[in-house]
């Protein structure tokens, strides 16, 4: 391994919350949380629902990623979290690995929207990028790991960057 990063990001599961359609609601609350520890989770959850059906969300089917910006950016300014809010969709062309990781290497995770990656295990799934690594092959040429937390169990996970969809949103 060539590079390495993790930010100390406690995750939170969808199970404990909504129903089925929260993942987008449960990756903001770990990143609201990872900012203000302090504040009570389930107060941090309901606000973030709250403003998220201002903009559409469904617990059946979820959040449209394209909102995700306007959600994080009002919940931020009820918690008083003074951080700018920034939303990049297409990979490739709007965002890169390089776009994220230097999100990370600021000890700031990234909220990802997925419409599918490419195992065909993540469907429709906003997941919380919390790190990296990066592993160098005998030829030189460099592989990505993202680190992330998915919503479903509390350890972490790991998304190759390279099978990832266009379609794909970042948040952060």
């Amino acid at each position: 391994m060539i590079g390495y990063k993790h930010i100390d990001v406690i995750p939170y599961l969808q199970n404990d919350y909504g129903e089925e359609g929260d993942c987008t609601l449960v990756s903001i609350l770990t990143v609201v949380k990872f900012y203000k520890p302090e504040l009570n989770k389930r107060e941090v959850y309901d606000y973030i629902e709250k403003i998220a059906k201002k903009y559409l969300y469904k617990s059946t089917w979820g959040t449209l990623p394209f909102f995700n910006k306007n959600i994080v950016k009002e919940v931020f300014k009820h918690f008083d979290i003074d951080k700018q809010v920034f939303l990049k969709s297409i990979k490739g062309l709007g965002f890169n690995e390089n776009t994220i990781i230097n999100q990370l290497k600021n000890s700031i995770p990234v909220i990802i929207s997925i419409t599918r990656d490419g195992r065909n295990y993540y469907d429709n799934h906003t997941i919380t990028i919390v790190g990296y690594n990066i592993y160098e092959n005998e030829n030189g040429k460099k592989k990505i790991m993202f680190r992330i937390y998915d919503n479903w169990k509390m350890t972490v996970s790991f998304l190759d960057y390279d099978v990832l969809r266009n379609d794909c949103i970042i948040c952060y």
